[in-house]
């Protein structure tokens, strides 16, 4: 009792992929052969003042075809974490974000501080990131931004406002304002949401 709990679950799978053609004069010939290898894990350790959660999602493909082409693929490696009053809430490495203005991936950072039981402000920088092969880190497509979590009133209904820009290569690339509104309950949901 009050000492701190470990919890760990998560996923392996791993697939193997052979295509071959076969012709009449050249007898058959191997396109591809891989092995996907994929796993998500996540660690989740509480206390009686905090709880702190790291996760990973990625894999491995080895094309034994063209050993050049295998890869390494990190969809999310990041550690987040917040006080059991959930005053103080922290995020870094490269996650996905649905909130706050961002929508996709990013390397980079989060930090929120409830300043009212039903007010919440977030920052959040970092480097925005493609999904596709290239798994580099993009140093030329920066973001920053500032948020406000409002809710829950009457026990369902929340909302946000943000402001957010983003920047390639010292170009404005996106600078959006806008906001949504969500009522949850438990036989009803809805959302809404408007950038500009």
């Amino acid at each position: 009792a009050g000492g701190s709990e470990w919890d760990v679950h998560g996923t392996v799978e791993q697939v193997y992929r052979m295509d071959s053609s076969v012709s009449g004069d050249e007898g058959t010939t191997f396109d591809d052969s891989m092995l996907f290898n994929d796993a998500s894990v996540t660690a989740r350790r509480r206390s009686s003042i905090s709880e702190i959660r790291a996760h990973f999602d990625g894999g491995y493909v080895q094309d034994f075809e063209d050993g050049s082409e295998s890869e390494v693929d990190v969809d999310e490696l990041y550690v987040d974490g917040r006080d059991r009053g959930q005053r103080f809430v922290a995020a870094v490495g490269r996650q996905v974000r649905r909130s706050g203005g961002i929508f996709g991936r990013f390397d980079g950072g989060l930090l929120g501080y409830r300043v009212l039981d039903w007010l919440r402000v977030n920052a959040v920088g970092g480097l925005a990131s493609d999904y596709s092969t290239d798994d580099d880190v993009n140093r030329d497509r920066y973001l920053y931004g500032l948020s406000f979590d409002v809710g829950p009133f009457f026990g369902a209904l929340s909302g946000s406002v943000y402001g957010i820009e983003q920047n390639v290569d010292g170009i404005v690339d996106r600078r959006a304002v806008g906001g949504a509104l969500r009522y949850d309950e438990r036989r009803l949901s809805a959302f809404g949401l408007r950038d500009h």
